[in-house]
């Protein structure tokens, strides 16, 4: 196994980690979020599974 000090984390030798690419989320798609957040009826998980983020990027 190799130590892969960027990532903290052993990696099998031979094996390659790729990064994902970020995610950039468009003006008109945070508001969206952030207006379902505002609006209630729903927890933020449950938003951030309709709009395919992580619970933490969502705020009320």
């Amino acid at each position: 196994m190799e130590f892969l000090p960027e990532r903290g984390m052993m990696a099998a030798t031979g094996e390659t980690m790729t990064k994902r690419p970020r995610r950039n989320h468009t003006s008109a798609f945070k508001a969206k979020v952030a207006l379902a957040a505002v609006k209630g009826g729903k927890t933020i998980v449950e938003l951030a599974q309709q709009f395919e983020v992580h619970a933490n990027q969502i705020t009320p």
